[in-house]
């Protein structure tokens, strides 16, 4: 069977399908753990948590109602997964997505949040501003917080992002407005007191 097709898909997995299972995790499994790691920042606890959304999904694919589409109903529970793993203050480990060589933080229009000649030196340096990109990004909001990894993280559009929170689109683009706000001023205080 063709499951290139949501509901194709969903109806293999209910039927019970390993091709279903296997086409399913082909598909989404590093998506999920993109995901994840932009909340978790740990890649144990997030191959630990996307094994984790799977077992969610096969479990409950029965109980999905259809009313969004299918990789929205996965993102959702990803993104579940990894606030439920924050709020039991299970162990976790910073690392960093951003660009630290070239001074940017992916998401702000490519401002430098450093001076152009910026050299982090030693991986000490590097892990501190790394730290302090994290510190600054666990620090937004919950909902800013997510949009704006579903939006950087994900590349996922803002109607995407929108049917992921159960928002709207006007919502979704205020969350990132005010993310990416307090994110340029947190890091320029940091990166000013720094160099």
């Amino acid at each position: 069977m063709d499951y290139t097709n949501d509901s194709d898909l969903t109806e293999g997995i209910i039927a019970g399908s390993e091709d279903a299972y296997r086409y399913l995790i082909n598909k989404y499994q590093q998506i999920v753990f993109r995901t994840v790691m932009g909340f978790i920042h740990s890649e144990p606890d997030a191959e630990d948590i996307t094994q984790e959304v799977f077992i969610e999904v096969f479990r409950s694919v029965g109980k999905f109602r259809r009313e969004s589409g299918l990789a929205t109903w996965i993102y959702r529970i990803a993104v579940n997964k990894s606030i439920n793993f924050h709020r039991a203050g299970r162990r976790r480990k910073i690392v960093s997505f951003f660009d630290l060589n070239a001074g940017e933080v992916p998401g702000m229009n490519h401002e430098p949040v450093a001076p152009d000649d910026m050299n982090p030196g030693t991986e000490i340096d590097r892990s501190e501003h790394a730290a302090e990109i994290q510190k600054a990004l666990d620090s937004l909001p919950h909902k800013q917080h997510t949009a704006f990894i579903l939006s950087k993280y994900d590349d996922l559009s803002y109607q995407e992002i929108a049917s992921v929170m159960n928002t709207t689109v006007p919502s979704v683009e205020s969350l990132l407005f005010r993310a990416r706000r307090s994110l340029k001023k947190k890091l320029y205080l940091y990166f000013k007191k720094s160099f």
